[in-house]
């Protein structure tokens, strides 16, 4: 009995960690000339996954063109009032600066996004800023990898 319960209590964390499923994100660059010309379609300037695990995932991306940091977050979180921990929310976080940040959320420079965790959740979020008489729009978009 005593080594059925010590292998439940191993095996509990697989179990919880079965649920969650990976993300994928991608940092995308778009800029616009106030009353003027737009950008086309460029390419991602940096790619990531976060593993789907309760924390946050933190990566930045060096804008060549105007040498900007864009640093983008996400965060998975759970919910402990059942008998095991399952994933309740996602969110994304992304800020443009002139070098790496460590905390995006709740950051006065950032723009953020949640939704509920749910298979195939797919979230976007933007942050403009003015540069070089460009407004430049970098958009985090995140979604369910398991589903693609």
């Amino acid at each position: 009995m005593k080594a059925m319960f010590l292998l439940l209590l191993l095996a509990s964390p697989l179990i919880a960690t079965s649920q969650v499923r990976p993300a994928h994100c991608q940092v995308r660059p778009l800029w616009a000339i106030k009353g003027g010309v737009r950008s086309a379609n460029l390419g991602p300037i940096g790619e990531f996954q976060a593993d789907g695990r309760e924390g946050v995932t933190v990566r930045s991306f060096k804008f060549q063109e105007t040498g900007m940091v864009i640093t983008g977050a996400v965060d998975s979180q759970f919910d402990y009032s059942g008998p095991k921990a399952k994933p309740l929310r996602v969110a994304v976080a992304v800020t443009v600066s002139d070098q790496e940040k460590n905390e995006v959320f709740e950051s006065v420079d950032s723009s953020e996004a949640s939704t509920s965790y749910q298979k195939g959740w797919n979230l976007q979020v933007t942050k403009s800023v003015f540069f070089d008489n460009r407004i430049y729009m970098f958009t985090l978009s995140c979604r369910d990898a398991s589903t693609h």
